[in-house]
């Protein structure tokens, strides 16, 4: 599985490098507002099918793959929350088949219409035998075009292509990256045994990186999203350890006698808080990446587990049964200066900070199910974010901060959903026999 992991990672890297943006009348670094649109107001967007441009190296489309491009485009820039998407699609068809002959829209029927902008997708296959997605975004009001941009590459990162098309005109609209392109790492049950997957953050492109054979528990992304850490028990205890996904290769982290569990990153990806069971009390511990340097951070005779770290990395949230049932706490990273931050429930866990800092969400027990909630570091403010819709649990933030994955029953089996960080647009994104669990947002892809 390692060595099939390298290979996949070289394949992708190699294919992402020939992805190419041109930016055409605009700067790269260029964000379009609309100042007389009020602040939080969502903008109406019309979205055309994909068009199939013939050439010599392939004059038949493929109409399947056609759909699929415009669904992902539809479903990237309306969960994003910045954009009303309009579902009329046959009004949309009959508008875009009566453009004008230089491809520009009819800015009078679109604003007829009410829309604030419209997109278009073409793709064709060039003499190389490359494929080649192009992407463009008009204002209607202003009758200007305000991205246009070309991608190159293989055929199996076309989706990665419309991705980065999405991310780019919610940069446009907002001046924030938006989550596209971003995975998430998730635990399945594949042939009885728990093991580590990997998929886009839509939960398309699912790709397994381990076969422990056995349980795989926790997985957490280094803050580079190069790396990532997981329980496993395939060596008959406990252990932590992490995978190199650019190398291919596994490293061990904590194989102390006992339980490993629950790693999270620091956010200088030096550190590695978790939790380690000694004589059958569980406390909060710190370790090096390389195993070493392991620090004790908690010695009380209660339960302490899950913790998480502060966008600073100055403070550790995490769970501990202190003062009867499980609750969350706030310590600085060293250990000091604990602080009790949940006190609604009789059952607060897995606490997850916000990118920003602000916020922390948890799981928590309310009508005897699991919901997901949200609650402002500074106490002022707190909501549940699930309802009357089965078990919800184990809550994980997107890198932008507007969007939270988790899993919920409400549906049969243990799924994977994505929701605003409001609780709106809640979308589940797997349908595995195994089902999903534990899931963890990556950090988004660093450029150059």
């Amino acid at each position: 599985m390692v060595s099939e992991l390298r290979r996949h990672r070289n394949a992708v890297v190699l294919a992402f490098l020939f992805i190419t943006a041109l930016a055409q009348n605009l700067l790269a670094a260029q964000v379009y507002i609309d100042v007389d649109r009020k602040r939080g107001a969502t903008v109406r967007l019309a979205i055309s099918d994909f068009t199939f441009k013939k050439t010599d190296a392939q004059t038949v489309e493929d109409k399947q793959l056609t759909k699929s491009l415009t669904e992902a485009l539809a479903f990237d820039l309306g969960f994003s929350g910045f954009f009303e998407i309009l579902d009329n699609k046959e009004l949309i068809k009959e508008l875009t088949e009566k453009e004008t002959v230089d491809g520009k829209p009819d800015w009078k029927a679109w604003k007829m219409l009410g829309t604030d902008s419209v997109v278009r997708g073409e793709y064709y296959i060039n003499q190389n035998g490359e494929m080649i997605v192009e992407g463009r975004l008009y204002d209607i009001a202003r009758k200007e075009r305000i991205i246009g941009a070309r991608y190159t590459g293989s055929k199996s990162i076309l989706r990665k292509m419309v991705h980065r098309f999405a991310d780019q005109t919610v940069y446009r609209f907002s001046g924030g990256h938006g989550i596209a392109e971003t995975r998430i790492a998730f635990v399945s049950k594949v042939n009885g045994s728990k093991e580590l997957v990997v998929s886009d953050y839509d939960g398309r492109n699912m790709l397994q990186l381990t076969n422990e054979k056995s349980i795989v528990l926790s997985p957490s992304w280094s803050p580079f999203g190069d790396k990532i850490a997981f329980t496993t028990y395939r060596y008959k205890n406990p252990d932590i350890y992490g995978i190199d996904l650019l190398k291919g290769s596994r490293f061990a982290i904590s194989k102390k006698i006992g339980l490993n569990s629950a790693p999270t990153w620091s956010p200088d990806g030096k550190t590695i808080a978790f939790s380690m069971a000694k004589r059958g009390n569980s406390d909060i511990y710190s370790i090096g990446t390389d195993g070493k340097n392991l620090k004790q951070l908690t010695t009380e005779r209660s339960i302490e587990t899950s913790p998480t770290f502060s966008p600073d990395g100055k403070r550790i949230a995490f769970v501990s049964d202190f003062s009867g049932g499980p609750q969350i706490y706030i310590m600085d990273k060293d250990g000091r200066h604990k602080s009790r931050f949940t006190f609604s429930g009789s059952y607060n866990g897995e606490p997850a900070w916000s990118p920003k800092g602000e916020m922390i969400a948890y799981s928590s027990i309310s009508d005897y199910k699991f919901n997901i909630h949200l609650k402002r570091v500074t106490g002022k403010f707190e909501k549940q974010l699930t309802v009357y819709n089965g078990s919800n649990e184990s809550p994980s933030w997107s890198p932008d901060g507007r969007h939270i994955a988790f899993t919920s029953t409400r549906n049969g089996t243990k799924q994977l959903f994505i929701m605003n960080s409001n609780g709106e647009r809640q979308t589940q994104i797997t349908s595995l026999q195994g089902g999903a669990y534990s899931p963890e947002w990556a950090p988004a892809e660093k450029r150059k």
